[in-house]
């Protein structure tokens, strides 16, 4: 687990972000921290990113829109990374 400026060290909004990490090269977890939220803005930095949850890809490089109710995470996985295999 690090911080997301330790992988995007050029990309100055990646300093600013304090609720979201890397897990390993591959993995980016934006956890919802409120009680009772279920939406929140999540940044993707440069590359195409697949969120675990439905698979779909976004282009990186801006903040999305992400949703979640109690029992699920919002986690996306680097576009061609085997460690998308690892989320059902």
């Amino acid at each position: 687990m690090r911080p997301m400026f330790f992988d995007f060290w050029d990309d100055d909004n990646c300093y600013g972000l304090d609720d979201q990490y890397m897990f390993g090269p591959d993995i980016l977890f934006a956890p919802i921290l409120n009680q009772g939220q279920t939406e929140r803005q999540v940044y993707l930095p440069e590359g195409t990113w697949v969120r675990t949850a439905d698979r779909m890809a976004y282009n990186g490089g801006r903040f999305v829109s992400c949703t979640a109710p109690i029992d699920e995470f919002i986690a996306f996985v680097r576009s061609g990374s085997d460690a998308l295999n690892y989320f059902a």
